[in-house]
Parts: C-alpha cells; sequence; structure tokens
C-alpha cells in the first residue's frame, strides 16, 4: 500500500485500489509464498526481503509509513530533519523516538515532523496520536503491529 492506492470520490471518502496484496492470501485464508520481492521501496514491510511468509501485516506497516507521510506532507524517503537527509531505515527510528519523548514529557518540536504548509495550524493530539500509531505500524516485528481495526479505533478516537 502506498499513497498512490488511496483514492478520494466525490464526497472526499478515502478508497483503495490496487489490491496486489490481497491476492497474496489464499482463499482458504491460509499465507501465501512467493519468491519475487513486489512492491514499493521505502512502503515495503522487513518481512518482504526475509524467508517471513506475507501476511495482512505487510500492509499495516506500509499504513505506518502513509501515516508519517500524511503528518510529514511529504514521502518518507526525503525526510530532513535538522538539516541531515534521512534514510527509509532510520524512519522508524526517529518516530520511535519522537514518541519517547512525547512520552517523557520532554520538550520537543512537533512542528519539525508536520508539514510546513500548515503554518502550524493542526491538532497536537491528533499528530501525536498519528505518529504513534505510525510508529506501532512500523514495528520490525510484525506480531508487534496492531491489526487495520486497532488503528481505525486509535485514529476515530481523536477525531474532531
Amino acid at each position: 500500500m502506498k499513497p498512490e492506492n488511496i483514492l478520494l470520490d466525490k464526497d472526499l471518502e478515502p478508497k483503495i485500489t490496487d489490491f496486489g496484496l490481497s491476492k497474496l492470501l489464499n482463499k482458504d485464508g491460509s499465507d501465501a509464498i512467493l519468491t519475487p520481492i513486489r512492491g514499493t521501496r521505502g512502503y515495503m514491510a522487513p518481512e518482504w526481503v526475509s524467508t517471513l511468509s506475507v501476511t495482512e501485516k505487510v500492509d499495516v506497516y506500509s499504513y505506518g509509513v502513509i501515516l508519517l507521510k500524511l503528518v510529514k506532507g511529504i514521502r518518507v524517503s526525503e525526510w530532513v530533519i535538522h538539516g541531515i537527509k534521512i534514510c527509509e531505515m532510520d524512519i522508524r527510528m526517529v518516530a520511535r523516538a519522537t514518541c519517547e519523548k512525547m512520552e517523557s514529557n520532554e520538550e520537543i518540536s512537533i512542528e519539525d515532523l508536520v508539514d510546513y504548509r500548515l503554518n502550524g495550524d493542526f491538532n497536537h493530539v491528533q499528530v501525536k496520536m498519528m505518529i504513534e500509531i505510525a510508529v506501532s505500524c512500523l514495528e520490525e516485528d510484525r506480531s508487534k503491529r496492531p491489526n487495520m481495526n486497532s488503528v481505525v479505533q486509535g485514529l476515530i478516537s481523536v477525531e474532531d
């Protein structure tokens, strides 16, 4: 899943397109095992390059990357923090460190993580929740990633 797979209808309701990964599950619900790596760099879960079978958790991982893109307003692979370009592998560490600072009430400039085009006009509680959810979606161990129902419930919990 990547941002290009999320389209808006005339009522601005999101619609998911290109169900490529849903085809990876067998009709009986068991995991399919494929050999070629498919997907868009930066949105692919770690298990794509390992011997683990592919499950719905790869989409959860990709959704975490999408959430970070929504917060920052640019592709995760283009993130620059304090003048340093962050590589894709470091995104999890940056997001996790941000969450830890927020949890410990350390001073943190959340504005550094939010799309500058918003000019500071955003809901801090919602952004904090989006970052926390994104970090949980980006867990390297897929068994620690939430399911999409939990992700949705977390996002709804801070809805205006």
